[in-house]
């Protein structure tokens, strides 16, 4: 009996040393994530595209209020902000990724996020320094980024242009909505059952997909003198619907991955398309 006990002792010793460790292990992770990320004023950082959508900013500031997580404070007539003194919407765990180039801090992804701070009048914002680009030429470090695809310095034509200064120079784009709105999306792509979107989707976006795919599709769109309008009525949106997907559709954009013609989600081989050679 003594020896059982004793057994049974030291499995619940060796057991909880070992919880302990995978907790000091994810402590550590977390700590050097944290580390890695730092607040930084958010006129430091510059865009890395031209062109945003107005429509997903508003939305997200929506949802932030109703999440509680910005509230407007009457008496100083200020929103209050969870993090970072009361200064950005964001903790250090939500860091955006941004590249040193020769100009400054160029954010590769979630320009959208950073408009919506600033719509909260958050002055700071967390980011993470995934490459140091500072000692290239300007057009060393645009050749190099838009391959690795970090930036998109194209309007809504396609036409490559100088990247803006500042968030506040970039154009609004209704498309980059439309883009948006028209997709499926697979989150992970070893559960593609368990999608989200629309019912009857013009493209399927798996992971986190091609590097501004939504910009490109919009492009596609502006080029066929097509352009979503938010106050479309039900008849006028199915029609602009059909018509942006055969737009989309022979535009050819490499790696999209199209629904040619209406198709119910679910009926579509969504198997299909998370496969090895279409993801590849």
């Amino acid at each position: 009996m003594k020896k059982t006990i004793t057994i049974l002792t030291l499995f619940i010793l060796s057991f909880s040393l070992s919880l302990n460790h995978i907790y000091a292990k994810e402590a550590d992770s977390r700590k050097l994530r944290e580390e890695k990320s730092f607040y930084i004023s958010t006129d430091e950082v510059h865009p890395g595209q031209i062109r945003y959508s107005d429509s997903v900013v508003k939305q997200k500031v929506k949802e932030h209020i109703e999440a509680g997580k910005a509230s407007w404070d009457p008496e100083t007539q200020s929103w209050i902000l969870m993090y970072a003194d009361n200064t950005c919407l964001f903790p250090l765990s939500k860091a955006l990724p941004v590249v040193n180039s020769p100009n400054g801090y160029v954010l590769v992804d979630g320009h959208h996020h950073y408009m919506t701070n600033l719509s909260f009048d958050g002055s700071t914002f967390p980011i993470t320094v995934i490459a140091d680009l500072s000692d290239m030429t300007s057009q060393e470090f645009q050749d190099y980024a838009e391959q690795k695809g970090w930036i998109h310095p194209y309007d809504v034509f396609g036409n490559k242009i100088n990247l803006p200064k500042s968030f506040k120079a970039l154009k609004n784009d209704p498309n980059r909505n439309f883009a948006t709105l028209c997709k499926r999306s697979i989150k992970d792509p070893n559960h593609p059952e368990k999608s989200t979107g629309v019912d009857y989707p013009i493209w399927l976006k798996v992971g986190t997909d091609i590097p501004f795919i939504e910009m490109k599709i919009s492009e596609a769109l502006w080029n066929e003198g097509l352009v979503y309008q938010n106050h479309q009525n039900l008849k006028q949106y199915k029609k602009f619907y059909e018509k942006a997907r055969l737009a989309i559709s022979e535009a050819n954009i490499p790696g999209l991955r199209v629904i040619p013609t209406k198709t119910h989600y679910q009926d579509i081989d969504l198997y299909s398309f998370v496969s090895k050679e279409n993801c590849a």
